[in-house]
């Protein structure tokens, strides 16, 4: 009920709804990937209402209930910092939005490694990039706002991570491909499209204070649907030639 007033903008009925929810599982040890979903609705809910200050203390001491009871780590709660990261990057708040996105990224990191299935891997492939391309977008306003090149060089190290997945996945790829039987225009335009991110990253940070802010916004943009163009190949390439 309460998704369903949120889709219809009913904000007001949907925390009320998300409120009657929680209260049905007292124990959150007991139903704590139940409470988290509440939780992530309900900051939603907050933040369309102008509330981002109560969603944040929402989702912090949310972290605070998951630490506190050392849950396992989950894909709820790497939706949760980076729920966490776009409302502080939303309020500016750029250092804390960095934190919560390099702690999503840890986290995917560290859950990846339990999945073996392909369709799994794709769907945490996307979440990867994206959470890579916010805290890059921190990093890189960090700078704006301090001209301190630590932050730079941390966007760097971000874009390097980020290379170094497709990369990986790409080398990974090549050697399945040789006995699935893939068309070389295929691998073609795989390899165009990690050329052409390279070389937009190395745009991006090597003459990052010769670009004015809309050309970086710009070129933030078509790095991002080149890499969305990327992980549409590669769902593509195992959908067809499994």
């Amino acid at each position: 009920l309460g998704n369903c007033a949120q889709l219809e903008a009913q904000f007001t009925t949907a925390l009320r709804w998300y409120d009657e929810a929680s209260s049905l599982f007292e124990s959150f040890q007991s139903s704590p990937s139940i409470q988290i979903n509440i939780a992530l609705n309900k900051a939603i809910a907050l933040q369309a209402q102008n509330q981002a200050a109560q969603a944040i203390v929402l989702l912090e001491n949310l972290l605070a209930r998951i630490n506190s009871h050392e849950l396992p780590l989950s894909e709820n709660q790497v939706d949760v910092y980076h729920t966490l990261g776009d409302l502080k990057l939303a309020q500016k708040a750029y250092d804390q939005s960095l934190i919560a996105f390099e702690k999503g990224i840890e986290s995917l990191a560290a859950l990846s490694q339990r999945f073996q299935g392909q369709s799994a891997k794709v769907n945490l492939r996307s979440r990867f990039y994206d959470l890579y391309e916010k805290a890059i977008a921190a990093s890189s306003a960090l700078y704006q706002q301090s001209k301190d090149k630590k932050y730079l060089e941390k966007a760097f190290q971000i874009a390097e991570k980020s290379k170094a997945l497709l990369i990986r996945e790409a080398q990974q790829k090549m050697q399945a491909n040789a006995f699935a039987g893939l068309p070389d225009s295929i691998l073609q335009k795989e390899q165009q499209l990690l050329e052409t991110i390279s070389e937009y990253e190395k745009i991006r940070y090597e003459e990052l204070d010769l670009l004015d802010s809309l050309t970086l916004r710009q070129l933030g943009l078509e790095l991002l649907k080149l890499k969305q163009d990327f992980a549409q190949l590669t769902s593509f390439i195992e959908e067809q030639f499994k």
